[in-house]
């Protein structure tokens, strides 16, 4: 089974695993004992620190209207105002058999 782990993580939150990590050898031996670690060990470690300011937003725009399997749509260029007009730092699915103009017009705007 395919597995999608995303985490948008701020230097801070990066740090803050490393030395929890670091620091604390029985959390991540427990860890390893575990069947699926990755699905909690990351928001543990983040969720137990009141420090921190979490946020439930991903930053990527997946479409999964009308989905096929659980596979989300292919984007198009029909997509592009909504992709550039939102906070999204990356997009998934694209087809350049599909449509290759998305890419071009996303190129376009990041390279100029």
């Amino acid at each position: 089974m395919l597995r999608w782990l995303w985490y948008t993580l701020s230097r801070k939150c990066v740090e803050y695993i490393k030395n929890f990590v670091n620091t604390r050898p029985d959390f991540v031996e427990y860890y390893q004992k575990t069947v699926v670690p990755e699905e909690s060990f990351v928001q543990t470690i983040l969720v137990n620190n009141k420090k921190l300011n979490l946020v439930n937003d991903d930053k990527r725009y997946i479409d999964y209207t009308n989905a096929i399997a659980g596979s989300p749509r292919t984007l198009t260029v029909q997509d592009y105002a909504t992709i550039t007009k939102g906070n999204f730092h990356f997009a998934r699915k694209f087809d350049l058999k599909q449509d290759a103009e998305i890419l071009d017009k996303l190129d376009s705007l990041i390279f100029t």
